[in-house]
């Protein structure tokens, strides 16, 4: 027997390529004529399987199927979440993370460093065991607070790890919203710096079994084995899924340099066996040209799904040949298409799987900040100070923070200083200050006249 394709040197690097290539293309103004679904009962559950037709389709199967892997994961946007085909060991532990993190960040507003200390580490702790299906912002929001805690206690080795793995998972993060304290904010201003600075390097990813789907930091990156280039040393999140194996989810270290190895042994689950079946019994119906209810049903009922789409791919003249079914709210209907290998391969992929699962596929959204900055901090010798940054950060003054409030009687005729909306003009009148610095400071660059130059210095401690 002649071995997988899998197996050669060239095969991941190539589908990676292809995807890539596809993926990175204009997939806008297909949403015309896809009427967005009425929400069900509850959210849906996507399981995609994507299999080839013969040993021969291996190759244009894989292409197919990241490409409908990156269009399903977008779903996500639209309510459609990913159905259990590769289960975690506890997916109740995610409740218990996130009334963690809330914890953790009610000590942090009150620098209370050993308890956010405490808490971020049991939600660190109870992570573990549903990494593979937590989101982004979540993950984030750990190894921030762990990072904010461990500052506020001086254990700065530690903390920057731990910011570090949150920019890693969660790039759009800004100072402001580490102003916990002046030295919570400023290191992880240290720390974006530094990762700035930090050389690149590679991992090489290999499943057992293969061609499982491999991610980084959130970002799909192909099928296993596969290396992933561009990575800045430091920790990196990888997660591997494979139908009917457990979610291997765990954080990497890359060097820099020379590329680092990471080997996951995905093991079975109670689901295995079902969900081979009845992907056995799929194709076989459909070669016979019988209803597929009952393998559509058995899909369902081992991923936990309310959605099932399962598409058989062959190699056609000048495209791909694409046989199967979506098992859906209305029942079990045929998809049958053939998409054409050219400029319109990806529009037509998009259109053809936003008709099939009766959602059009929302445009690729730009990460969102992971939190509204913090309120202002007392300064030195507890002088109000307005927390200042990099161009583009807000300047927040909250009128009802304790910064504000003194226990002291007062006259009723005190001065103006004590109103709140004295200080919120202030703030206006600061932020709008910085933002006319900026503007006409470009301006007189951009016109060659050095005396011309406004600048506005505003000084952050160090």
């Amino acid at each position: 027997m002649r071995p997988s394709l899998h197996r050669k040197k060239w095969f991941p690097g190539v589908c990676l390529a292809l995807v890539a290539a596809l993926v990175g293309g204009d997939l806008a103004g297909v949403a015309g004529g896809v009427a967005w679904a009425q929400e069900a009962q509850g959210p849906r559950r996507l399981a995609l399987f994507v299999v080839p037709k013969s040993r021969s389709d291996e190759t244009a199967a894989l292409l197919l199927k990241g490409l409908f892997r990156t269009l399903a994961d977008r779903l996500q946007a639209a309510g459609i979440e990913r159905a259990a085909t590769s289960p975690v060991e506890d997916p109740g532990a995610l409740a218990r993370v996130r009334a963690g993190v809330e914890d953790g960040r009610k000590a942090l507003n009150a620098n209370r460093w050993a308890e956010a200390l405490k808490a971020f580490t049991e939600a660190e702790q109870g992570l573990q065991g549903a990494l593979g299906v937590a989101d982004r912002a979540l993950v984030a929001r750990v190894y921030k607070g762990l990072g904010a805690a461990l500052a506020g206690l001086n254990r700065l080795d530690e903390a920057r790890r731990a910011m570090h793995r949150s920019l890693a998972v969660y790039p759009n993060q800004d100072a402001a919203s580490y102003a916990y304290s002046l030295d919570t904010r400023n290191l992880f201003s240290q720390v974006q710096r530094e990762v700035q600075d930090l050389p690149n390097g590679a991992l090489v990813v290999s499943t057992t079994p293969e061609a499982a789907e491999v991610y980084v930091d959130y970002e799909f990156r192909g099928f296993s084995p596969v290396r992933v280039a561009g990575l800045t040393a430091g920790d990196h999140l990888v997660t591997a899924w494979l139908e009917g194996h457990q979610v291997f989810a765990s954080f990497a270290t890359v060097q820099g340099g020379a590329d680092d190895r990471v080997d996951a042994d995905l093991k079975t689950t109670s689901a295995t066996t079902a969900i081979r079946t009845n992907i056995a019994v799929a194709l076989r119906a459909m070669d016979k040209g019988r209803p597929v209810d009952d393998a559509a049903a058995g899909l369902a009922a081992a991923t936990d799904a309310t959605d099932v789409v399962f598409l058989r791919v062959a190699q056609a003249p000048g495209g791909f040949a694409l046989a199967g079914f979506h098992r859906g709210p209305a029942g079990v209907k045929p998809v049958q298409a053939t998409l054409q290998r050219d400029a319109t391969l990806v529009q037509s992929a998009q259109a053809l799987f936003g008709d099939t699962v009766g959602t059009a596929v929302p445009e690729e959204a730009v990460l969102a900040p992971l939190d509204a900055p913090a309120v202002a901090m007392p300064g030195p010798a507890g002088e109000v100070g307005v927390p200042l940054g990099g161009e583009g950060e807000e300047y927040v003054i909250d009128p009802n923070s304790p910064i504000f409030k003194d226990t002291a009687k007062k006259p009723e005729e005190a001065g103006i200083v004590t109103r709140w909306w004295f200080w919120t003009a202030i703030g206006a009148v600061v932020g709008g200050a910085v933002a006319l610095g900026v503007v006409l400071g470009r301006k007189s660059s951009e016109a060659g006249s050095p005396e011309g130059k406004v600048q506005i210095l505003l000084h952050q401690a160090p």
